[in-house]
């Protein structure tokens, strides 16, 4: 956050800013600028500065309305962001306050279905982030796992739009709080009007992704007019200006202010990102998750340590580069240039499936005795009787003698069991 009492404290930061996409352009018209006012005094070549003042006027006109549009799409995905907050207050205030019951399953009763409300809340909020980046994959690392049942996980997998089902099934645990007598029929149907408008939120934060507010054809036209203007200009400044530094310097700052316009309008398309000017839908999510543990205190018992929110979680679009998994490089496998006798003097792997059959079983062995390891492991081998032990057969007749009752190995155990 910056502090909008200082503004000139701000003037050198360049993360979220648009100076470091435009400075380079700027620069080359510029330079641009220079070779102007040189074809000027060398060959008397210049381009007349009339057109250029009304289609610069024209052109202005037309990024300033394509900003405003783009403005007006930001500022439409922030409002709804912050209804829909104030929705889940509304609803954890309401289910907190007007809860009561009249017996102990019913006290039971109402605070697993707090639980489950304040449960469902999060995984709303946290389905909604995956939902604005495009994201399907759940991290390895999640604690949804331990927020839904079995049941709940799979149809949450298998959802088309996962923040509709997060809604059904907190509508569903209003309805069975009233129908067991915890909640009033007036606080159950104020808990579903908030309801009603979080899904209201939820359609409208998706047309703020889906739709585009800036038509294709007005962005297209506004970004070659932008660049053929900018790119023209420093010839019809120096028409007029055939100093070098005076030049230059127009230049530069007409095409900065034009090229800054343009970009600003491209970048607040899209609210629901993951650049620096776009909505932190994280950071909501964490200050969603304390305020539902500040309200339920057996929800926050049982899911503090356990938070969907955790400090550092940023949640790509699929195609981003953030987002592909690191693959290892294949291990290479040893050098077949071994002398001949050296490999067949090589270990025999044992015989493995066809599926499991690696390069290095193909690389290591040589044909013949690859042959061999599978006639080894095959169950046509010849079997090799094993050595019986000596101990065998006299274990035999000891047992054999104890069964049968001799006097002379009766007395031998007894002896044994004294000592």
């Amino acid at each position: 956050m910056y502090d909008y009492n200082d503004p000139f404290a701000t003037l050198w930061w360049m993360h979220g800013s648009v100076v470091p996409s435009i400075l380079y352009l700027s620069g080359l018209c510029t330079l641009n600028g220079a070779i102007s006012v040189y074809f000027k005094d060398s060959y008397n070549f210049f381009v007349d500065h009339t057109p250029h003042m009304y289609i610069g006027t024209t052109i202005g006109i037309l990024l300033v309305l394509k900003a405003y549009l783009a403005y007006q799409q930001y500022a439409e995905g922030t409002l709804t962001l912050r209804r829909c907050q104030d929705s889940i207050r509304s609803i954890a205030v309401r289910v907190n306050a007007y809860g009561h019951a009249s017996s102990e399953s019913n006290a039971r009763e109402l605070v697993t279905g707090r639980i489950k409300i304040a449960k469902y809340l999060v995984v709303f909020w946290y389905s909604i982030v995956f939902h604005m980046r495009k994201q399907r994959s759940i991290p390895k690392n999640s604690n949804l796992i331990l927020y839904l049942s079995h049941a709940e996980m799979l149809e949450f997998e298998a959802a088309g739009v996962r923040p509709l089902t997060c809604l059904r099934w907190l509508d569903r645990s209003v309805a069975h709080l009233r129908d067991k007598g915890c909640l009033s029929d007036a606080v159950a149907c104020t808990v579903a009007a908030e309801v009603t408008k979080l899904m209201e939120a939820f359609g409208t934060m998706e047309r703020v992704k889906t739709y585009q507010t800036v038509p294709f054809a007005y962005y297209q036209f506004c970004n070659w007019a932008v660049f053929l203007f900018c790119f023209t200009v420093p010839a019809s400044i120096a028409t007029h200006n055939t100093d070098y530094v005076a030049s230059c310097l127009c230049s530069f700052l007409v095409c900065f202010i034009y090229f800054g316009i343009n970009f600003i309008g491209n970048d607040l398309q899209a609210p629901f990102g993951n650049g620096p000017n776009d909505i932190p839908l994280e950071r909501y999510g964490m200050v969603i998750e304390n305020e539902l543990y500040q309200s339920f205190h057996f929800f926050r018992f049982r899911y503090e340590h356990f938070a969907l929110f955790q400090e550092g979680l940023v949640v790509y679009p699929p195609d981003d580069p953030r987002n592909m998994p690191y693959v290892a490089p294949h291990p290479t496998p040893p050098p077949t240039t071994l002398p001949a006798f050296i490999r067949y003097l090589a270990p025999i792997p044992p015989l493995l499936p066809p599926a499991s059959f690696s390069p290095f079983h193909h690389s290591f062995c040589s044909p013949g005795a690859h042959r061999m390891s599978q006639i080894f492991h095959s169950s046509k081998a010849l079997s090799i009787p094993k050595k019986r032990s000596p101990w065998t057969p006299a274990r035999i007749k000891i047992t054999a003698a104890v069964r049968l009752g001799i006097p002379r190995m009766r007395r031998l155990r007894e002896a044994k069991m004294q000592r």
